[in-house]
C-alpha cells in the first residue's frame, strides 16, 4: 500500500473508532445481543451466531418486524457511523488536503479500505458478542433450538460452522454494499444524514415482495437459503451483493467522485 494511502487510511480509521463511536457501538449492540438471545430462550453459541443472523423474509407474509428492527439497528450502527464521518469529513476537507492526496480516486480508494477494515472489526465484534453472552447463558456447543433448521448434510458441527461462516460472510459483505449505496447517495445530494435515510427507505421496501435478488437484506438467513435454495444460496446471495458493490464502485469513480469535489 501507498505510504500517504495508508496515512489517510489511518486518519479515517481513527475518526470511525473514536472513543464516544465505540461506546454507542458497545452499549447497543449489547443491548440488542443480549436482550435477543435472553428473549427467545437462545444459549447455545452455534445457536447464538445463527439466530443473530437470521434476519428477515421477503414480503410483508414472511417478514418478521422485530427481526427487521433488530437488522436495522445493526446494520444501520456502522452506516451512521460512516455517514457522520462523511459529513466530518466534507467539513474538514481543503484544497491543500485534496492536491495532496494528488488523484481524488486515491482519496475514494484509502476511504474504502478503511471503511472495509472498520466493518471487518464491527462485524468481528458483533459475532464475539453472541459468543461471550450464550456462554454468560450458560450454553455450550451443542445446537438445540436451530438444529432442525438448519443440518442439511454432513456432520452436524461442519454443517453449523459452514453456514455461520457463510452468514458472517454475506452480513460483511452486505454492509459493504450499504456504505457504498450511502456513499452514492451522498454524491448525488451532498447531504449525508438524506443518504443515510434512503439507504433506510430501501431496507423498508422488504416489505414489498421483490425479486429474490434484490440485494438489500439478502445476507439474512431465510432470504439466501429459503430465496435462492439450500445448495448454493449463500454464492448466490454473494454474487449478487458483489454485482451490485461494482456497479456502484464503477459509478463512483467515473461520476459520483467527480460530483463529491464540485
Amino acid at each position: 500500500m501507498n505510504v500517504k494511502i495508508r496515512k489517510y487510511v489511518q486518519w479515517y480509521i481513527l475518526e470511525m473508532i473514536s472513543f464516544k463511536n465505540c461506546i454507542i457501538v458497545c452499549i447497543v449492540l449489547s443491548i440488542m445481543s443480549f436482550g435477543s438471545l435472553y428473549a427467545n430462550h437462545i444459549s447455545s453459541i452455534p445457536d447464538a451466531v445463527l439466530y443473530s443472523f437470521l434476519g428477515y423474509g421477503n414480503g410483508s407474509d414472511s417478514i418478521s418486524t422485530m427481526e427487521l428492527i433488530k437488522t436495522l439497528v445493526v446494520n444501520g450502527i456502522p452506516v451512521y457511523i460512516i455517514a457522520s464521518f462523511l459529513s466530518e469529513e466534507n467539513r474538514s476537507r481543503n484544497l491543500y488536503v485534496t492536491m495532496r492526496i494528488k488523484s481524488r480516486f486515491m482519496w475514494f480508494w484509502a476511504m474504502q479500505i478503511a471503511i472495509f477494515l472498520f466493518l471487518t472489526v464491527y462485524t468481528g465484534f458483533y459475532v464475539c458478542l453472541q459468543i461471550v453472552f450464550s456462554i454468560l447463558l450458560g450454553g455450550g456447543m451443542e445446537a438445540t433450538v436451530m438444529k432442525e433448521v438448519y443440518i442439511i448434510g454432513g456432520t452436524e458441527m461442519q454443517q453449523l460452522f459452514m453456514e455461520a461462516a457463510a452468514a458472517i460472510l454475506l452480513r460483511w459483505m452486505e454492509l459493504v454494499l450499504w456504505q457504498m449505496l450511502l456513499i452514492c447517495f451522498y454524491s448525488r445530494w451532498k447531504e449525508s444524514a438524506s443518504a443515510f435515510f434512503a439507504v433506510f427507505v430501501l431496507n423498508l421496501l422488504n416489505y414489498v415482495t421483490l425479486p429474490t435478488w434484490y440485494p438489500i437484506g439478502i445476507s439474512s438467513i431465510q432470504r439466501f437459503r429459503f430465496d435462492f435454495g439450500l445448495s448454493f444460496g449463500a454464492v448466490k446471495a454473494g454474487g449478487v451483493l458483489m454485482i451490485c458493490y461494482l456497479i456502484c464502485f464503477f459509478y463512483m469513480k467515473l461520476i459520483g467522485i467527480k460530483r463529491i469535489f464540485i
